[in-house]
């Protein structure tokens, strides 16, 4: 695999970012400026991922093209994947099958790599019935849709644990179909993947996650339709992606697994996230509405202004742009992500969410030519490694904020929400299932501003004599714990903390 040898170089230090302590100990929102000490905080060092309790994900991208990239994956610290398969790319036409995608795919994987392909019949010329193409013509048992999923979960030949059916039928572009039609496309496809890999798990195709009456009369509809013929057996696992504001995330998956728990069929469903990110310029629409609504009236007119600095526009919008917007600006987006993706992580954790994947390794160009460089404006800047040309990945800085995040959750078994005094005091305990405990805090601020404003101290009881602390940006500290109480200097950005053990 190409890589930068600036790329090897980061990474090493990165790593060891949150495991190099002072003897004095900076407090959490100072960085270490002392030549460092290496402590180990753990009992012992332990394998990444020795059993098959791992959470956290990362989707390859819109477009996968034989990239080479799985080992990117497990510097992450994570082994679970996954990419997007599109019918006109598997049959261009009736009966002639390309599997260049998946064996490209299956090939990199590792023994312990949980793989996930969505499938999609999108786009087929032959396959689909509507100007949109993306519903199937024939939906039945055995039909071209059945024999196109079942020759891709035959070719996978068991190295492939999920398939997921679609991706936000609901509220978008994806599927212009009915409820009713894409309940019979959901068990059709269920039939294709456990008539050739009895094994396999299949993830229904993943609502946008938003609880409005786009997204709930649809999935309602689905769920009828499927428990009127008593279908427990349609699917295994449901899907919500979660954009957009991180507060509501608790109540945008309330909703729906309250509504898998109403039909006796569902409410053993686990829900899964293969996609979800931030931040995203919707998030910013507080500022200045008429800026943000003017903004996007520009791009949809000519995507080429995202290449531009966009001069003009309050920098919460600014910050999307790929033009010279300045290193502090787009230094800042950075942290911001960061914080997301650690905020968006630990809430879906605490409900009840069973696996994530961060959206994406790597966006896509678009696919028209243009004489610009931008990529998309809400998934461009997700992405946590840039590809070149010369076809080498480069990190982002938030490739090191996922890697740090995942080093501590990845084993997670269970995320509670521990209640405090403060509303905007977000408290988490997190049980690991080879690490032990730890918690994790932050305080609710502006995304954009809050990282201005002063720490404040926070108490709270853990049951240890001494903590060791790190703040996601890699400040550390060695903590005392009085009679049991932790006074800790908090901000918004989430800081990690567990027993400290000396390391005599």
């Amino acid at each position: 695999m190409k890589r930068s040898n600036t790329f090897l170089a980061i990474l090493v230090l990165l790593v060891t970012a949150c495991n190099i302590i002072q003897e004095d100990g900076p407090t959490p929102t100072q960085n270490p400026v002392a030549e460092p000490t290496f402590i180990d905080n753990r009992k012992e060092e332990k394998p990444l991922n020795k059993n098959d309790h791992s959470v956290l994900g990362v989707a390859f991208g819109a477009y996968y093209s034989n990239q080479d990239y799985i080992d990117y994956i497990y510097e992450l610290g994570v082994r679970q994947t996954c990419i997007n398969v599109h019918w006109e790319e598997i049959e261009p036409t009736p009966g002639n099958y390309d599997f260049t995608l998946i064996d490209s795919f299956i090939s990199q994987l590792r023994d312990n790599t949980n793989a996930l392909i969505r499938i999609t019949a999108r786009h087929s010329p032959w396959g689909t019935r509507d100007r949109e193409k993306t519903v199937p013509e024939n939906l039945s048992i055995g039909g071209p849709y059945y024999n196109f999923v079942y020759k891709v979960v035959q070719r996978a030949n068991g190295n492939i644990k999920y398939f997921e059916n679609e991706w936000e039928p609901d509220c978008s572009i994806h599927w212009t179909g009915t409820a009713d039609e894409y309940a019979e496309l959901t068990r059709t496809f269920y039939q294709a993947v456990k008539a050739a890999d009895p094994e396999a798990i299949v993830i229904m195709g993943g609502t946008v996650g938003i609880a409005k009456e786009c997204a709930t009369s649809f999935f309602t509809d689905v769920f009828n339709n499927l428990a009127e013929d008593n279908s427990p057996n349609s699917f295994d696992m449901f899907d919500i992606h979660l954009y957009g504001d991180l507060y509501d995330i608790p109540d945008r998956i309330r909703w729906f697994r309250n509504a898998l728990d109403s039909y006796p069929e569902f409410n053993s469903k686990s829900i899964v996230v293969t996609e979800y990110g931030g931040p995203s310029p919707n998030e910013f629409i507080y500022v200045d509405e008429a800026a943000y609504r003017s903004l996007f009236s520009k791009i949809r007119k000519d995507p080429c202004i995202l290449a531009t600095d966009l001069e003009g526009f309050p920098d919460q919008f600014r910050m999307f742009g790929y033009g010279d917007i300045g290193d502090e600006l787009e230094a800042k987006r950075n942290r911001i992500q960061g914080r997301q993706m650690l905020q968006r992580t630990i809430l879906s954790l605490s409900e009840g969410v069973e696996k994530l994947y961060w959206w994406n390794l790597k966006a896509s160009k678009p696919r028209i030519g243009s004489e610009c460089y931008f990529r998309h404006p809400i998934f461009g800047k997700m992405q946590l490694m840039t590809e070149q040309s010369d076809g080498i990945f480069t990190p982002n800085p938030t490739f090191y904020y996922y890697q740090i995040m995942a080093g501590y959750l990845d084993s997670a078994e269970s995320v509670v929400k521990v209640e405090t005094d403060s509303p905007d005091i977000y408290l988490f305990e997190v049980t690991r299932y080879d690490d032990g405990k730890l918690y994790v805090v932050w305080e609710k601020r502006d995304q954009f501003s809050g990282e201005d404003e002063p720490p404040i101290d926070f108490t709270f009881r853990v049951p240890w004599q001494s903590v060791y602390s790190c703040e996601l940006f890699g400040s550390q500290a060695i903590i005392p714990v009085i009679n049991g109480d932790l006074t800790i200097a908090i901000t918004d950005t989430p800081i990690f903390i567990q027993e400290h053990f000396d390391s005599e």
